[in-house]
């Protein structure tokens, strides 16, 4: 090999890995941004291409219920959020949540939730695997489940509530499989 040969592929490959980690770079574009709640003593991170709404959720069993949910920022998914979608009926988009789930009355550890609550959609997890892991700090446990959409949860006791993360995309490659991931690694818990 002469040296313009063996120079020329040293500069395609200097080209190449700063392409891939523009393109992976996930502060490029609009950045991040930070979530904080004070009453739930949480805070992540989320990409700016994505905006927050939160809802409670509690029921009639007098538990409390507070979602916080990410959905890509567009005009549609806006309209869905607020109720003031008028297109054709269609399924909602596929989301990152936080649901906060009141605990202090009944004290149960993660693995008792995520296997008796039916909104751990546990029982839809194809191989019902459960891994130990952490989020923020706390022992955590996470799953995959199938139902309308793929879903990857991390579920996590701290302070008074139970905190399930879960993510949800119509493809493994989607990029908020990516970006739940993410979500899930900057939690801090106060």
């Amino acid at each position: 090999m002469n040296q313009k040969t063996i120079i020329g592929g040293l500069l395609a490959l200097v080209i190449l890995g700063i392409g891939f980690y523009a393109f992976n770079d996930r502060t490029a574009g609009p950045g991040l941004k930070t979530y904080t709640s004070n009453a739930y003593k949480i805070s992540f991170q989320y990409p700016g291409t994505y905006f927050v709404s939160e809802k409670d959720m509690s029921g009639s069993e007098l538990r409390g219920h507070h979602v916080v949910m990410l959905m890509e920022d567009t005009a549609e998914n806006r309209s869905l959020a607020d109720g003031t979608y008028s297109g054709p009926p269609r399924e909602g988009p596929p989301t990152i949540n936080v649901d906060i789930f009141q605990n202090n009355l009944d004290n149960q550890s993660p693995e008792n939730w995520v296997k008796n609550s039916s909104i751990s959609n546990y029982k839809l997890s194809p191989d019902g695997l459960l891994s130990s892991t952490a989020v923020g700090g706390e022992q955590a446990l996470r799953y995959t489940w199938s139902g309308l959409y793929n879903g990857v949860s991390y579920v996590a006791a701290h302070g008074d509530n139970m905190f399930m993360f879960s993510g949800t995309s119509l493809a493994p490659q989607d990029p908020i499989t990516r970006d739940f991931e993410d979500v899930v690694r900057s939690v801090q818990f106060k």
